[in-house]
């Protein structure tokens, strides 16, 4: 710290180790797997779908074997309302919702690097932005389904359920078109993947009006006493669960159509500046008259 008169001026001193020519824009290679993840985006997506895959199938498999719930095409959420595939379903479901956020997150740098590229109004930026927060809300909505199962609760205790399952069904598919839009707008470089996701999201579309209409004709028929899932209502009650788990797959599968712009993306490692406070000096001023001390710190900056 340099002081001339009432101006004062910080003094940085370079780290001693490192080298003035080094280009600070070149980050650092990280060590082992951590290069892998940052090079390797394209292993995210299919990591993401195939940890959500295993979850649903092994809380399936579990609760079949425990006899816990029927063996031919249960809903989902059926499948884990008792331990240990309850606890197992949530915490895997937790950390499946945490891996599909990191996937929004890496198609939403993705897609901004896209559209600064080209020269689109800035509605298409503020359409990447809801994207995102979209893709978010289907995690949280993912987590909350996980965690409060439909079984073992009063019958207003189970809202939480529905309305995670509402926000990670009814938001996937709008996730889902809103990425096949930005995908449609780069099509000169998003052909292929483009229309992979119109496929897929008018097939993830027809199963989400497929679900949500015969669930509601179930629920209704069943408090009407009109008969059970066993008997009259079983196919109904049949194409409702199907759907439930082609809507789910659909979903979870989504990120898989990331894969080649991930390929073509390297993530970029953050640098972080480090402050070292040396020593203390004192610094003193006149004012009014005055002599005013007080006493600062010199702060090398490593870079």
């Amino acid at each position: 710290m340099e002081t001339t008169g009432k101006q004062t001026t910080a003094r940085i001193v370079p780290h001693p180790h490192r080298s003035p020519s080094r280009d600070p824009m070149i980050p650092p290679k990280p060590p082992g797997c951590l290069d892998c993840l940052r090079t390797k985006l394209q292993l995210l997506p299919i990591i993401t779908f195939t940890w959500l895959a295993v979850t649903v199938c092994l809380s399936y498999v579990l609760a079949a074997i425990n006899k816990d719930t029927e063996a031919d095409f249960p809903y989902i959420s059926k499948t884990a309302n008792v331990d240990p595939q309850r606890a197992i379903f949530s915490q895997m479901v937790t950390m499946g919702s945490v891996l599909y956020g990191i996937c929004s997150t890496m198609r939403y740098l993705s897609m901004k690097a896209d559209l600064l590229s080209c020269s689109v109004s800035r509605g298409y930026h503020w359409l990447n932005i809801i994207g995102v927060c979209t893709g978010l809300l289907v995690c949280l909505g993912n987590t909350i389904l996980g965690n409060f199962p439909t079984d073992g609760y009063r019958s207003h205790y189970k809202a939480p359920h529905y309305v995670g399952a509402t926000a990670a069904f009814a938001g996937g598919v709008v996730y889902g078109w809103i990425q096949t839009r930005l995908s449609w707008l780069l099509e000169h470089k998003q052909r292929k993947t483009s229309r992979i996701q119109l496929v897929l999201m008018i097939w993830t579309t027809m199963a989400l009006l497929t679900f949500g209409i015969s669930k509601v004709v179930y629920e209704v028929q069943k408090s009407k006493g009109y008969g059970t899932k066993e008997g009259t209502l079983r196919d109904v009650y049949l194409v409702s669960t199907v759907t439930e788990w082609v809507l789910a797959f659909s979903i979870a599968g989504f990120p898989l159509t990331f894969v080649r712009d991930f390929k073509a993306s390297v993530l970029r490692s953050p640098r972080i500046l480090r402050r070292d406070y040396t020593e203390d000096i004192q610094v003193c001023y006149y004012a009014k008259g005055i002599k005013v001390c007080y006493y600062t710190m010199i702060i090398k900056v490593c870079y």
